[in-house]
């Protein structure tokens, strides 16, 4: 029925994942981003962070910094995952590797080496030519071939890495004092002042997950996803037809070494798996 689709008759409905009840507020959300922010609007209202700088982090600042820094661990996981070693992404995100141009001279590449080498990482790093884009390009070996170059550079996520990396370095000075309610905590990195803030912010919350439309009671489904006036609707479109053709028949055909090789390939990229 290929004209359903083309003439978009054919629309999604999108369930919450959460609600949160604290206080008369109870309210649905949709996915953990939004969650994450609404934890810490509340948890930004009392908390007060300072580095190594002095500088206080408190309110909408400290809610973007969390939110940056809570970005940045899903990307560097992300690209941890493809390049098989996470502290190989930080060197990434440090390092003046940013343009294409900057894949055109070794002398950049060499100088990634050498901070592998002085970082001490368990890795085979070799220069060598890539063709295709006619640059320079770092070839890891061992744990299975993957490569440094422009191809990596120009994806979304390496560009994001290297924006957020930017955008937290001002304030991501450690170690970190939380002050809350007149005491204080110590925390020796921004990935432990995150967990620490959501994780004090949920005390206040009353949270229910859900994995499925299942888990709801008719009423809840009713007033998150059945009512016209308050559901969330996403209409599907049909933008390369060739394309969803292949990757149909590739993972629901009768094809299995195609199916195994697909699986092989993207496996790495998985961020949500439910089993």
């Amino acid at each position: 029925m290929r004209e359903l689709i083309e003439k978009e008759h054919i629309y999604i409905a999108q369930p919450p994942l959460y609600r949160v009840k604290r206080g008369k507020m109870d309210r649905y959300i949709r996915d953990e981003r939004e969650f994450s922010r609404e934890l810490m609007k509340r948890a930004t209202e009392e908390h007060v962070v300072k580095g190594k700088t002095g500088k206080a982090l408190e309110g909408g600042d400290l809610t973007q910094f969390l939110l940056n820094i809570q970005e940045l661990e899903q990307i560097s996981a992300k690209l941890g995952r493809r390049l098989r070693d996470p502290k190989l992404v930080e060197l990434l995100a440090e390092s003046d590797l940013d343009k294409k141009t900057d894949f055109a001279d070794k002398k950049k590449l060499q100088e990634l080496v050498k901070a592998i080498e002085k970082a001490k990482l368990n890795l085979e790093a070799k220069l060598a030519y890539d063709e295709e884009h006619s640059l320079h390009e770092l070839v890891l070996t061992n744990g299975g071939e993957r490569r440094v170059n422009w191809a990596l550079a120009a994806t979304p996520d390496y560009k994001r890495l290297r924006v957020l990396h930017q955008a937290i370095g001002e304030s991501d000075k450690p170690p970190f004092t939380i002050t809350h309610n007149g005491d204080k905590v110590v925390k020796e990195d921004s990935l432990g002042v995150l967990n620490y803030v959501l994780e004090d912010a949920k005390k206040d919350f009353t949270i229910t997950r859900f994995k499925g439309l299942g888990e709801m009671n008719p009423e809840q489904l009713w007033a998150t996803t059945m009512n016209a006036e308050t559901r969330t609707l996403l209409k599907v479109r049909l933008e390369d037809a060739v394309a969803a053709e292949t990757i149909f028949s590739t993972l629901m055909g009768e094809n299995v070494e195609e199916r195994r090789k697909f699986i092989e390939e993207n496996a790495l990229e998985v961020v949500n798996l439910d089993i």
